[in-house]
């Protein structure tokens, strides 16, 4: 059985719970994107835009120019 990505009308309670645990656990695999794991971001400094404060570091989806750097937490 292959689980859906969206909702199905008549879709049973049991297969419906399961689905959204697969999609729960699929996007924990994706941190937030925020500084600390961009590749721009190298030894608290922003190789585009040199300091950033660290209130707009905290802050997913920030930064346009963000590219994640492959390591998977902060």
């Amino acid at each position: 059985m292959t689980t859906p990505t969206q909702p199905i009308d008549g879709m049973p309670l049991a297969e419906f719970i399961a689905a959204r645990a697969v999609l729960r656990q699929a996007l924990a695999r994706f941190p937030d994107p925020v500084c600390a794991n961009c590749t721009n971001f190298q030894m608290g400094e922003c190789k585009q835009f040199g300091d950033v404060p660290v209130e707009f570091q905290k802050k997913p989806e920030a930064c346009e120019s963000w590219v994640f750097d492959g390591i998977p937490f902060p």
